[in-house]
């Protein structure tokens, strides 16, 4: 989705939730898109992740920016009212 808005308008800045924290998701935003990630990231515990398996979410953790990440909970509540005049069924994807 992300992908085809580029194409309409330059996107400025992807966020999204820790359901997206993957490096193939920043990957596609830092080289495909040429744009910043507001991707909140998990927290894996102790788990390591490979180290050739981190560069572009690492870049994404230092560059990552707390008062851009909450601009998308405006985006949430539109969605949420939507769903709530729509009863939960929308079929229109334009």
């Amino acid at each position: 989705m992300v992908k085809n808005a580029s194409h309409i308008k330059p996107v400025k800045v992807v966020s999204a939730d820790k359901a997206y924290d993957a490096e193939e998701n920043y990957r596609f935003v830092y080289r495909e898109l040429h744009t910043q990630a507001a991707i909140s990231q998990r927290d894996y515990g102790g788990k390591r992740i490979p180290r050739n398996n981190r560069r572009y979410r690492n870049k994404g953790r230092r560059e990552f920016d707390e008062k851009e990440y909450h601009q998308r909970s405006k985006l949430e509540t539109i969605n949420f009212v939507m769903k709530r005049l729509f009863e939960a069924v929308i079929y229109a994807k334009k």
